[in-house]
Protein backbone atom coordinates (compact mmCIF):
# COMPACT_ATOMS: atom_id res chain seq x y z
CA UNK A 1 0.00 0.00 0.00
CA UNK A 2 1.36 3.42 -0.59
CA UNK A 3 1.13 6.24 2.00
CA UNK A 4 3.48 8.96 0.09
CA UNK A 5 3.83 9.41 -3.42
CA UNK A 6 3.92 12.78 -6.30
CA UNK A 7 0.88 13.49 -8.70
CA UNK A 8 2.78 15.13 -11.32
CA UNK A 9 -0.48 16.88 -13.30
CA UNK A 10 -0.18 19.22 -16.43
CA UNK A 11 -2.16 21.86 -15.73
CA UNK A 12 -4.91 23.00 -19.29
CA UNK A 13 -4.21 25.75 -20.92
CA UNK A 14 -7.07 28.19 -20.58
CA UNK A 15 -8.52 30.47 -23.07
CA UNK A 16 -10.83 33.43 -23.35
CA UNK A 17 -12.13 36.26 -25.47
CA UNK A 18 -12.66 34.49 -28.98
CA UNK A 19 -13.60 37.03 -31.77
CA UNK A 20 -13.27 38.04 -35.54
CA UNK A 21 -12.55 41.16 -36.44
CA UNK A 22 -14.39 42.80 -38.44
CA UNK A 23 -17.65 41.23 -37.29
CA UNK A 24 -19.86 41.88 -40.28
CA UNK A 25 -18.82 43.01 -43.79
CA UNK A 26 -18.36 42.28 -47.29
CA UNK A 27 -17.07 38.09 -48.60
CA UNK A 28 -14.27 38.77 -50.22
CA UNK A 29 -12.70 41.10 -47.20
CA UNK A 30 -9.68 39.59 -44.48
CA UNK A 31 -10.67 38.60 -41.53
CA UNK A 32 -8.86 38.00 -38.88
CA UNK A 33 -9.59 35.51 -35.65
CA UNK A 34 -8.28 36.01 -32.41
CA UNK A 35 -8.08 33.95 -28.69
CA UNK A 36 -6.77 34.96 -25.72
CA UNK A 37 -4.56 31.81 -23.86
CA UNK A 38 -2.63 31.37 -20.90
CA UNK A 39 -0.71 28.57 -19.98
CA UNK A 40 0.80 28.15 -15.81
CA UNK A 41 3.76 25.91 -16.65
CA UNK A 42 4.70 27.56 -19.76
CA UNK A 43 3.87 25.17 -22.60
CA UNK A 44 4.38 25.98 -25.98
CA UNK A 45 0.42 27.12 -27.21
CA UNK A 46 -1.34 25.65 -30.65
CA UNK A 47 -4.59 27.13 -31.50
CA UNK A 48 -6.11 25.90 -34.24
CA UNK A 49 -9.23 27.72 -36.14
CA UNK A 50 -12.15 26.25 -37.51
CA UNK A 51 -15.00 27.20 -39.17
CA UNK A 52 -18.01 26.73 -40.11
CA UNK A 53 -19.33 28.43 -43.12
CA UNK A 54 -22.91 29.22 -43.59
CA UNK A 55 -23.33 27.66 -47.30
CA UNK A 56 -21.83 24.48 -46.14
CA UNK A 57 -22.77 24.01 -41.96
CA UNK A 58 -19.66 21.61 -42.16
CA UNK A 59 -16.42 22.23 -39.58
CA UNK A 60 -13.05 22.92 -41.66
CA UNK A 61 -9.79 23.55 -40.70
CA UNK A 62 -8.83 27.31 -41.67
CA UNK A 63 -5.18 27.73 -40.06
CA UNK A 64 -3.19 27.95 -37.01
CA UNK A 65 -1.10 30.56 -34.88
CA UNK A 66 1.55 29.06 -32.24
CA UNK A 67 2.61 31.11 -28.47
CA UNK A 68 6.03 29.94 -27.75
CA UNK A 69 6.39 28.91 -24.38
CA UNK A 70 9.36 28.65 -21.59
CA UNK A 71 8.73 25.88 -18.70
CA UNK A 72 8.72 27.77 -15.42
CA UNK A 73 7.03 30.94 -16.99
CA UNK A 74 3.42 31.29 -17.86
CA UNK A 75 3.09 31.13 -21.40
CA UNK A 76 0.43 34.65 -22.00
CA UNK A 77 -0.46 35.74 -25.46
CA UNK A 78 -3.14 35.91 -28.57
CA UNK A 79 -3.56 33.60 -30.97
CA UNK A 80 -4.21 35.38 -34.42
CA UNK A 81 -4.89 33.96 -37.69
CA UNK A 82 -6.30 35.67 -40.75
CA UNK A 83 -8.32 34.10 -43.29
CA UNK A 84 -9.33 35.17 -46.55
CA UNK A 85 -11.37 32.24 -48.42
CA UNK A 86 -15.10 32.91 -47.98
CA UNK A 87 -17.28 32.47 -50.74
CA UNK A 88 -20.08 34.68 -52.42
CA UNK A 89 -22.17 31.80 -51.14
CA UNK A 90 -21.27 31.83 -47.39
CA UNK A 91 -23.35 34.95 -47.33
CA UNK A 92 -25.12 35.22 -43.86
CA UNK A 93 -24.06 34.30 -40.52
CA UNK A 94 -21.23 32.13 -39.85
CA UNK A 95 -19.40 30.34 -37.32
CA UNK A 96 -16.38 29.67 -35.72
CA UNK A 97 -14.19 27.63 -33.16
CA UNK A 98 -10.60 27.05 -31.73
CA UNK A 99 -8.89 23.89 -30.55
CA UNK A 100 -6.31 24.47 -28.02
CA UNK A 101 -3.53 21.92 -27.63
CA UNK A 102 -0.34 22.63 -24.78
CA UNK A 103 2.69 19.94 -24.41
CA UNK A 104 0.05 17.10 -22.33
CA UNK A 105 -2.32 15.46 -25.65
CA UNK A 106 -4.93 14.73 -23.54
CA UNK A 107 -5.22 18.44 -22.54
CA UNK A 108 -6.65 19.18 -26.06
CA UNK A 109 -10.01 20.92 -26.05
CA UNK A 110 -12.32 22.62 -28.30
CA UNK A 111 -14.00 25.86 -27.01
CA UNK A 112 -16.97 26.95 -27.38
CA UNK A 113 -18.76 27.77 -30.84
CA UNK A 114 -18.58 31.64 -31.46
CA UNK A 115 -20.99 32.97 -33.85
CA UNK A 116 -19.08 35.46 -36.41
CA UNK A 117 -18.84 37.34 -39.58
CA UNK A 118 -22.00 38.21 -41.02
CA UNK A 119 -21.25 37.99 -44.41
CA UNK A 120 -23.06 40.24 -47.21
CA UNK A 121 -22.49 41.88 -50.81
CA UNK A 122 -18.94 43.77 -50.83
CA UNK A 123 -19.14 46.97 -51.56
CA UNK A 124 -17.23 48.22 -54.71
CA UNK A 125 -16.57 51.52 -56.67
CA UNK A 126 -16.47 52.12 -60.15
CA UNK A 127 -14.46 54.19 -62.52
CA UNK A 128 -14.33 55.76 -65.97
CA UNK A 129 -12.58 54.03 -68.21
CA UNK A 130 -13.55 55.82 -71.45
CA UNK A 131 -16.27 57.40 -73.35
CA UNK A 132 -16.90 60.64 -71.40
CA UNK A 133 -17.43 63.74 -74.62
CA UNK A 134 -17.80 60.94 -77.00
CA UNK A 135 -19.58 61.19 -80.30
CA UNK A 136 -20.87 58.84 -82.46
CA UNK A 137 -22.87 59.10 -85.80
CA UNK A 138 -26.62 57.66 -85.80
CA UNK A 139 -26.06 55.82 -88.46
CA UNK A 140 -23.72 54.15 -88.90
CA UNK A 141 -20.59 52.89 -86.29
CA UNK A 142 -20.56 53.01 -82.28
CA UNK A 143 -18.58 54.29 -79.39
CA UNK A 144 -16.84 52.59 -76.78
CA UNK A 145 -18.74 53.66 -73.26
CA UNK A 146 -16.36 51.17 -70.61
CA UNK A 147 -16.37 51.41 -66.98
CA UNK A 148 -14.03 49.50 -64.37
CA UNK A 149 -15.60 47.95 -61.33
CA UNK A 150 -13.13 47.62 -58.07
CA UNK A 151 -13.68 46.05 -55.25
CA UNK A 152 -13.10 48.20 -51.88
CA UNK A 153 -12.70 45.63 -49.63
CA UNK A 154 -10.66 43.26 -50.90
CA UNK A 155 -8.81 45.95 -53.48
CA UNK A 156 -8.94 44.45 -56.81
CA UNK A 157 -10.83 44.38 -59.90
CA UNK A 158 -13.59 42.45 -59.91
CA UNK A 159 -14.86 39.81 -62.36
CA UNK A 160 -18.11 38.38 -63.35
CA UNK A 161 -20.02 41.39 -61.99
CA UNK A 162 -23.21 41.71 -63.52
CA UNK A 163 -23.17 45.13 -64.57
CA UNK A 164 -25.35 48.01 -67.11
CA UNK A 165 -24.87 51.16 -68.88
CA UNK A 166 -27.53 53.25 -69.69
CA UNK A 167 -27.75 56.05 -72.31
CA UNK A 168 -30.37 59.03 -72.19
CA UNK A 169 -32.70 58.89 -75.46
CA UNK A 170 -34.30 62.29 -74.97
CA UNK A 171 -32.00 63.94 -73.02
CA UNK A 172 -33.53 63.24 -69.85
CA UNK A 173 -34.70 59.50 -70.04
CA UNK A 174 -32.49 56.46 -69.98
CA UNK A 175 -32.90 53.90 -72.14
CA UNK A 176 -33.63 50.11 -70.70
CA UNK A 177 -29.53 49.28 -70.44
CA UNK A 178 -26.72 46.96 -72.34
CA UNK A 179 -26.09 44.39 -69.99
CA UNK A 180 -23.03 41.99 -69.08
CA UNK A 181 -20.67 40.77 -67.19
CA UNK A 182 -16.90 42.10 -66.10
CA UNK A 183 -13.99 40.82 -67.03
CA UNK A 184 -11.12 41.76 -64.88
CA UNK A 185 -13.05 44.85 -63.65
CA UNK A 186 -13.45 46.05 -67.09
CA UNK A 187 -17.08 46.31 -68.95
CA UNK A 188 -17.84 47.94 -72.43
CA UNK A 189 -21.08 49.13 -73.91
CA UNK A 190 -20.28 49.47 -77.29
CA UNK A 191 -22.91 52.38 -77.83
CA UNK A 192 -24.97 52.17 -81.21
CA UNK A 193 -27.39 54.98 -81.26
CA UNK A 194 -31.08 53.58 -82.49
CA UNK A 195 -34.22 54.49 -84.46
CA UNK A 196 -36.45 51.72 -83.60
CA UNK A 197 -37.74 51.02 -80.82
CA UNK A 198 -36.18 53.69 -79.08
CA UNK A 199 -34.65 56.53 -81.15
CA UNK A 200 -31.49 58.44 -79.39
CA UNK A 201 -32.40 62.04 -80.73
CA UNK A 202 -29.34 63.78 -81.96
CA UNK A 203 -27.47 65.99 -79.62
CA UNK A 204 -25.91 65.56 -75.95
CA UNK A 205 -26.99 62.64 -74.37
CA UNK A 206 -25.98 61.12 -70.94
CA UNK A 207 -24.49 58.09 -69.90
CA UNK A 208 -23.98 56.32 -66.41
CA UNK A 209 -23.04 52.73 -65.44
CA UNK A 210 -22.47 50.37 -62.68
CA UNK A 211 -22.97 46.77 -60.99
CA UNK A 212 -26.35 46.40 -61.11
CA UNK A 213 -28.71 43.08 -60.00
CA UNK A 214 -25.73 41.13 -58.70
CA UNK A 215 -25.82 38.69 -55.60
CA UNK A 216 -22.25 39.42 -54.61
CA UNK A 217 -21.87 42.63 -55.04
CA UNK A 218 -23.96 46.02 -53.82
CA UNK A 219 -25.35 47.97 -56.65
CA UNK A 220 -23.37 51.08 -57.39
CA UNK A 221 -23.19 52.92 -60.22
CA UNK A 222 -20.85 55.94 -61.17
CA UNK A 223 -20.63 58.92 -58.72
CA UNK A 224 -21.69 60.91 -62.01
CA UNK A 225 -23.29 61.16 -65.62
CA UNK A 226 -21.12 61.35 -68.19
CA UNK A 227 -21.96 62.23 -71.96
CA UNK A 228 -22.02 61.10 -75.70
CA UNK A 229 -23.12 63.16 -78.84
CA UNK A 230 -25.33 61.75 -81.18
CA UNK A 231 -25.22 63.12 -84.75
CA UNK A 232 -27.94 63.04 -86.31
CA UNK A 233 -27.68 61.95 -90.67
CA UNK A 234 -27.14 64.25 -92.65
CA UNK A 235 -28.81 64.09 -96.19
CA UNK A 236 -28.20 66.20 -99.60
CA UNK A 237 -31.31 67.06 -101.26
CA UNK A 238 -31.02 67.63 -105.04
CA UNK A 239 -33.24 70.04 -106.59
CA UNK A 240 -33.78 70.12 -109.83
CA UNK A 241 -34.73 74.03 -111.81
CA UNK A 242 -37.97 73.62 -113.60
Amino acid sequence: TLTDYFYLQNINTTSQNGSVTPSSGGWTRLYNYTIDIYDQEGDTINCSLYIKRNSTNTWEYAGSDIIPGTPGTPTQGTCSIPYHSFTCQDQGINHFLFQIQDAEPSNTYNTSVFQGPTLTQSQVQIFLIQGNNSEVNRSSGTTPLTIRVFDTENSTNVSNANTTIWVTYDYQTYDPGVSGQTSSGIFTRDFDPTCSPIQHLPGVQTWIGGVYNDACYVDTNLTQNYTVTVKADLSLIHISEP
